[in-house]
């Protein structure tokens, strides 16, 4: 029996009998299983078990349950969604709520997920679209100073192309030329900063460009 109860983890296990299917509830303490009884729908083995569980002391609930199965979240508030009702036993392993978010839209959510903050929205293309905007909004504020893109030309900071054969970002090699090319890239904007024999030549005049850009535009200054 133990075995068939981790597969359940609202307590509650349906079981096929002659005259149709039962569910049995049943309370684990201190990894000792007590049946509660064998009832003819899931509301009454559910409400068997509930009443059970009142009576145990919070701190040895702890120790055998999940605390999202047991808490009743009827009204609480998870980002946007708010918690109308558990939805009846559907026969799997998760204890399902039907969420109403922000906007207006109903949802179903797993309540594992609500409180863990997995979810906290019905998934719309406006909470997307709000997603979308909340993240370019931490970038800017990570990268830019003075609404230029700082941050992205920081060589020792930034990760390489798998494209870059030099080693040395903003340098790249001419074979036209047979010469080492700079450069940087601000804001989309493309600079040149020369041509040269040497790879020790075209790096110091990359880094040259960053330091001077830095100087004006410490990233530290926020």
């Amino acid at each position: 029996m133990a075995n068939n109860l981790k597969k359940d983890a609202a307590g509650i296990k349906k079981v096929k009998r002659k005259n149709g299917y039962k569910y049995q509830a049943r309370i684990s303490i201190h990894s000792k299983y007590h049946h509660l009884g064998t009832f003819d729908n899931f509301e009454d083995a559910y409400n068997a078990r509930q009443a059970a569980l009142k009576n145990i002391p919070p701190k040895e609930k702890t120790h055998y349950v999940k605390k999202s199965s047991l808490v009743d979240l009827t009204g609480e508030k998870f980002g946007h969604l708010t918690a109308i009702r558990k939805l009846p036993y559907d026969g799997t392993n998760n204890n399902i709520w039907l969420c109403q978010c922000d906007c207006g839209q109903m949802t179903e959510v797993v309540s594992s997920a609500l409180t863990r903050g997995v979810r906290v929205t019905c998934g719309s293309q406006v909470h997307q679209e709000e997603h979308t905007e909340k993240g370019r909004k931490a970038i800017k504020e990570k990268l830019y100073v003075d609404n230029l893109a700082v941050g992205r030309i920081d060589s020792s900071k930034i990760k390489k192309s798998k494209r870059n054969t030099t080693g040395v970002t903003g340098v790249w090699f001419s074979k036209q030329k047979n010469r080492y090319i700079a450069e940087i890239k601000l804001n989309g904007l493309k600079s040149y900063l020369g041509s040269f024999k040497t790879l020790e030549g075209a790096k110091a005049a990359r880094l040259e460009a960053e330091r001077k850009i830095l100087d004006e535009h410490p990233m530290d200054k926020k």
